[in-house]
């Protein structure tokens, strides 16, 4: 399971809504619902694991609205370790490949 935080700009600082938990579960793993404010230019967000201490990204993530955002919403996916903001369902990894030890 895992965490959202959704992070926007206020004035005069930043503002982090509570950690979120997942909406709920599909084929592909947890999703989260977020009501967007569809005037603002994309969403800041930080996902992290269940202890809320491990970010599944080093950096925060931001997403930019497309073109007709407001009439038509989006949808963003992402992989566990995978910094990527996907735009449609990415391919199925199970754990991380890059850390594999070959079997000799």
């Amino acid at each position: 399971m895992a965490a959202l935080h959704v992070v926007w700009r206020a004035q005069p600082q930043s503002a982090v809504e509570p950690r979120a938990a997942a909406n709920g579960t599909d084929t592909f793993g947890i999703f989260f619902d977020v009501p967007a404010i569809t005037t603002d230019t994309g969403l800041n967000f930080i996902l992290h694991d269940v202890t809320g201490n491990n970010k599944n990204c080093p950096n925060d993530m931001f997403f930019p609205f497309p073109t007709g955002f407001a009439a038509n919403g989006a949808e963003i996916w992402q992989l566990q370790d995978d910094c990527t903001i996907y735009t449609s369902q990415p391919p199925h990894q199970v754990g991380n490949v890059h850390n594999a030890t070959p079997i000799s």
